[in-house]
Parts: structure tokens; C-alpha cells; sequence
């Protein structure tokens, strides 16, 4: 169950408790001569309890599925449709191939979007660009009080 559901139904006191669960075995599909790959995925698992609190909380989340990029990180082989062969393991198609400039990309697309869409859901995008640019005019100032200063000696 998607855990936006889980915070609807404690928003409507449906539910007071929800543990959320989630664990990840990467490491049985990782080729581990392949460095584009296994110092990226690995073994992993967490835990969350739900529930009402006086302070802070779930503010908001962003919940994203597209498969248009579902070649540029897969595991061609291993399940029904391409099962494991003798020439599938030759051929290291049960592990994990990405290609990595695709999903940097793809990355960079939708990061932004994302952090976009959670900071208009908290009515906070407004001030954090003015947040933002403020730290941008710090920079330039500093870097030129750098400059000034490099010159002077």
C-alpha cells in the first residue's frame, strides 16, 4: 500500500499505527566487475511507524512512476520471459546493465520537478527560490571579495 494512502487513512483516523516496511536485495543482481554498476546498488532496508504526533510530521511526499526509461536500467534476463540460461549467465545477462548517461539525465529532468511539486504542495516554493537566489548573491560576492583579495597580494 503506497504510503500516501497509509497518511490519508491516519488523517482520517481510519488507523492510528502504521508500520511501513521496505527491503531490497541488489546485491543478487549486481555484477560486481562491472564499477558503472555495483558501487551504485547494494542491499538495503528500512522501517517506519506511522501515527499521530504533537509536533512536525509528514509534511508532503511526490509520488513518480514512468517506465519510459525501463531499457536504461534493467536486468535483461533471469525472469518468465528471458528465463536463466547457460548462455545467459556466459553472457552476464542476469545481472543488472545500466546505461548510465541516460539516467543521469533522466535524473536531472525529473529532480527538479519533483522538489518543485513538494514545495507547492507546502506552499513554500516562493520563498525558497527567494531563499536560493539570496544564497546565489552571497556567492558572487564572495567570490569576488576572493578575487579582490588574490589580486592584492
Amino acid at each position: 500500500m503506497p504510503i500516501q494512502l497509509d497518511i490519508a487513512l491516519l488523517r482520517l483516523d481510519f488507523i492510528k499505527k502504521v508500520l511501513v516496511i521496505g527491503a531490497e536485495t541488489m546485491s543478487r543482481v549486481v555484477d560486481w566487475t562491472d564499477r558503472g554498476t555495483c558501487i551504485l546498488f547494494g542491499d538495503g532496508a528500512g522501517a517506519v511507524v506511522l501515527g499521530e504526533v504533537e509536533n512536525g510530521g509528514y509534511l508532503a511526499s511526490h509520488l513518480v512512476a514512468d517506465g519510459s526509461g525501463a531499457s536504461e536500467l534493467l536486468v535483461p534476463a533471469g525472469g518468465t520471459k528471458e528465463p536463466v540460461s547457460k548462455e545467459k549467465i556466459e553472457s552476464k545477462d542476469i545481472y543488472l546493465k545500466m546505461n548510465g548517461r541516460e539516467i543521469f539525465k533522466f535524473a536531472v529532468r525529473v529532480f527538479p520537478e519533483t522538489v518543485e511539486n513538494v514545495l507547492n504542495r507546502l506552499e513554500l516554493l516562493q520563498m525558497m527560490l527567494i531563499y536560493l537566489f539570496r544564497i546565489k548573491q552571497i556567492l558572487e560576492l564572495l567570490s569576488r571579495l576572493q578575487n579582490d583579495f588574490s589580486t592584492a597580494r
